[in-house]
């Protein structure tokens, strides 16, 4: 209920004519796509297949080659992000940041979130370098071929690095944290503390719009019974992840449905791609309640989340 009608209450201030930030961008990529897409669009198609199948070793070979053919950084972006998911950290710093070079008027947000990427793979390369010190220093003879490069598994690419919020294809996979084109399954539990309710199991279904959008939508069965419909935006692209949701519950009382709004702030945490558990504390008003039901609830609520 609390987290999945933020979407609802980013669908309504769109068409008042404020857009929200995360839409904006999320426009601005599909506009980044379609710039390059005109190049080849059989082999960019087949490139987001093989990236979105996890079939990363060819999403960048194509890549590799339609930068090499048409010199646009979005390409170059995408390069970085197989080589980010094949685990080769050298590859995708130096790709990185070469993206970055060539795309000197990227958005704040965008070169951002780049950066976060680097972060990601000097941690990555920081652990590769470690285990193979410690190999080293247990076998006898020759030093052994560094982790990072044998991690690396595909030559280095063309001097490419750099990673653009919105490329082409390889958003289509996003990062490992990304709930980007995911669709998942949601149960949460809403537990009115205040004036005091009882508690109230919202089972749904979600749908990453973009790295920080997601919108989600379900049922609600308990105390109240009816439906929700909500919107969450995280702040980060991280494991960990704060935001905030806005969402509009519907509950049945004397035979109507009563519309409810319910705004909150928390934390998501992903130890992977496919699962994630979510803590928020929600305020839900209800307008239009009738005398024997308050208007106004204080609910925490917890949740799971699994996504493919």
């Amino acid at each position: 209920m609390a987290v999945v009608g933020v979407a609802i209450g980013a669908c309504l201030s769109s068409l008042a004519g404020r857009v929200p930030l995360p839409v904006a961008l999320a426009a601005s990529s599909i506009l980044v796509a379609g710039s390059v897409a005109h190049a080849d669009d059989d082999r960019e198609l087949t490139a987001r297949e093989a990236f979105a199948a996890g079939r990363y070793q060819e999403a960048l070979d194509i890549y590799a080659k339609l930068f090499a053919e048409t010199l646009h950084p979005t390409y170059l972006r995408n390069v970085g992000r197989c080589h980010q998911m094949l685990g080769n950290a050298d590859q995708a710093i130096k790709t990185f940041r070469e993206y970055l070079r060539r795309a000197a008027d990227l958005p704040p947000q965008q070169r951002s979130e780049v950066e976060g990427f680097i972060a990601e793979m000097e941690a990555l390369k920081k652990t590769q370098d470690k285990a193979a010190a410690d190999r080293a220093a247990t076998t006898a003879g020759p030093a052994s071929t560094s982790p990072t490069s044998a991690a690396a598994g595909s030559p280095p690419t063309i001097e490419a690095q750099a990673t653009t919020g919105q490329g082409a294809g390889a958003d289509a996979g996003a990062s490992p944290s990304s709930h980007r084109g995911q669709l998942g399954a949601v149960l949460r539990g809403d537990v009115g503390v205040y004036p005091g309710l009882g508690l109230v199991i919202a089972p749904g279904l979600s749908y990453g719009l973009s790295n920080q959008l997601e919108l989600e939508a379900g049922a609600l069965v308990g105390h109240f019974k009816g439906g929700w419909a909500a919107a969450r935006f995280f702040f980060s692209t991280g494991a960990v992840k704060p935001l905030a949701s806005l969402g509009l519950p519907l509950f049945s009382a004397s035979g109507s449905l009563r519309p409810g709004v319910q705004p909150g702030v928390g934390l998501q945490w992903d130890p992977d791609r496919h699962f994630g558990v979510l803590a928020e504390m929600t305020v839900s008003y209800f307008p239009g309640a009738s005398e024997n039901i308050a208007h106004l609830y204080l609910i925490p609520v917890l949740g799971i989340q699994g996504r493919f």
